[in-house]
Parts: C-alpha cells; sequence; structure tokens
C-alpha cells in the first residue's frame, strides 16, 4: 500500500505516508518535544549554538565554519569523545539526530492485519 501512495476505504481515496513521530524543539534544539512545550529556560542558535540570538539574527550563519551543533557537543561533553559537532543542530548530517530518528522509527509499528 505505501508503494500505491493511496488506499480507497468506503469510497474515498485515502493518502498514505509514513508516519515519523520525531521532533526537535526550535528552542533548546533537543529531541522529544516542541518549542511551545520547551521547559528550557534558554533558547539557542541552531547554527552555531548560541544562547545570545536566534537562527534568523545568526551574524555568521551563512559561513559553514562557524557551525556548533549544541547536541553533539554535548554529547562528547558527557561522554568524553570526540564526534564532530561542526555543523547545524538540524543538519540531515548530524550523528545526534541520525540517531534519535533511527530509534524512533524503529518503535513504529506499521502493523498489517
Amino acid at each position: 500500500m505505501m508503494e500505491m501512495g493511496r488506499v480507497y476505504i468506503d469510497h474515498q481515496r485515502i493518502h498514505l505516508e509514513k508516519f515519523s513521530p520525531f521532533l526537535q524543539c526550535h528552542k533548546c534544539l533537543q529531541f522529544g518535544h516542541m518549542k511551545t512545550r520547551c521547559t528550557s529556560q534558554e533558547s539557542f542558535c541552531s547554527h552555531c549554538a548560541s544562547n545570545e540570538h536566534q537562527l534568523s539574527d545568526c551574524p555568521v550563519k551563512n559561513n559553514r565554519n562557524t557551525a556548533k551543533c549544541r547536541n553533539c557537543h554535548s554529547h562528547n561533553t558527557k561522554f568524553n569523545v570526540k564526534a564532530d559537532f561542526k555543523h547545524p543542530a538540524n543538519s540531515d548530517s548530524c550523528p545526534r539526530l541520525r540517531a534519535m530518528r533511527d530509534r524512533i522509527a524503529n518503535k513504529v509499528d506499521y502493523r498489517s492485519a
């Protein structure tokens, strides 16, 4: 059914797509909640991880060399590892983001009857 992209139920055509409950907060950049439910007192720029401005006001957002992922940097500090953190926090190349997406995708159950 997923390959067809639609299914007919009770004379109605229903659009099908994969569902992902993946959420990333645009305030604290953590996973599992949205900005409207964030309890963090600080908000961070998703490009450079500064708590002094947001991405829209980031003075270095067009410079790829200034990117700093807050999640990867925190992970490195917490676990004393040296993973790459020179990418934006919402980048598809972020290993923390990919790991979280994979973990959530593995929990989604597309039961077939």
